[in-house]
This record gives C-alpha cells, sequence and structure tokens, in this order.
C-alpha cells in the first residue's frame, strides 16, 4: 500500500515527458523501487508492529 503513491507520481512524470527512454527512465524507476522498500520498512517498524504489540496485549486470547 505505502508504494502506490510513489508510482503514481513516476506514472504522471512517464507522462509529462513524452519521448523519453527507458534508459533515461531508469534510474528513477531504480529510485522508486529503492525507495518503495525503505518505506515499506519503514512503516513496518514504526507503526505495524508497534501496532501489533498493542493489540497483542489488549488481546482476550494473548
Amino acid at each position: 500500500m505505502v508504494h502506490y503513491p510513489l508510482v503514481y507520481f513516476y506514472v504522471a512524470w512517464i507522462s509529462n515527458n513524452k519521448g523519453i527512454t527507458l534508459l533515461q527512465a531508469s534510474p528513477y524507476a531504480l529510485l522508486i523501487l529503492i525507495g518503495s522498500v525503505v518505506l515499506a520498512y519503514a512503516a513496518f517498524k514504526w507503526y505495524d508492529e508497534p501496532v501489533r504489540k498493542w493489540l497483542k496485549k489488549r488481546s482476550l486470547f494473548g
């Protein structure tokens, strides 16, 4: 879910730069890929894990 906005901006950038070659666009695609992984990992560590831990403490079955 966190990668969608980054991909959206990349597609908009491609649309605004008609005629760009694959070679010219590939560094930006790689940046989007790396950024997506970093953002997903940060969301996992700073949001998902703490929320799961908190919910586990509150669970009736925990």
